[in-house]
């Protein structure tokens, strides 16, 4: 199945907005004792599911446009984080009890965890590559190693900080995939996309 890096860019531009968007009115739940525009926590948190989704669509797309280019250091950072993503999806669908499963919740949280650590540390993989391969565009090539390191370090002192360098992130790596093509069609034929 293929992918084009329109269409996945634009899937996780859409996706961490809507991450982003997510994530700011949650915070005004005062966890989860009222409510905010009528949702409340569970349901912000709930949204993040699909964005999830989204943004694994876009790894895939990213994977796609530069399978050719990359190591194994690189194909464990893909690996990594699309796993890590899903681990989060579960995660949170244990943690609030999405199928009517409440008494999981503390294990739903730990999951959260572990995910968080494993997106961050593959990421930081991710970006290794993206600089030795040239993947991508220059601007964007540092960005998987800023978000990474941003969210190792935002985990402890906040998952705010997590949370946002996530979403911001990865709203410029879909726009970098999404004009991906027109980078490259804008360039002469013997140069590379630096």
């Amino acid at each position: 199945m293929k992918i084009s890096s329109r269409l996945s860019g634009s899937a996780v531009m859409f996706a961490s907005v809507v991450w982003v968007v997510s994530w700011l009115l949650n915070s005004q739940t005062a966890d989860g004792n009222r409510a905010a525009l009528g949702l409340t926590e569970g349901n912000y948190r709930a949204i993040l599911n699909p964005t999830l989704l989204l943004i694994v669509l876009g790894l895939f797309g990213l994977y796609q446009v530069h399978k050719s280019r990359i190591s194994t250091l690189g194909l464990i950072g893909f690996w990594a984080t699309g796993l890590s993503l899903a681990a989060w999806l579960v995660g949170n669908i244990l943690e609030f009890g999405l199928f009517g499963l409440y008494w999981l919740s503390d294990v739903g949280w730990i999951v959260i965890i572990v995910a968080t650590i494993g997106i961050s540390l593959s990421l930081v993989l991710l970006g290794i590559e993206f600089l030795k391969a040239k993947l991508l565009v220059s601007w964007s090539r540092s960005l998987p190693i800023i978000v990474g390191v941003l969210s190792v370090v935002g985990s402890f002192i906040t998952p705010r900080i997590f949370t946002f360098s996530f979403g911001i992130g990865w709203i410029l790596l879909g726009y970098a995939l999404w004009s991906h093509k027109t980078m490259l069609s804008e360039q002469p034929a013997n140069q590379s996309t630096e």
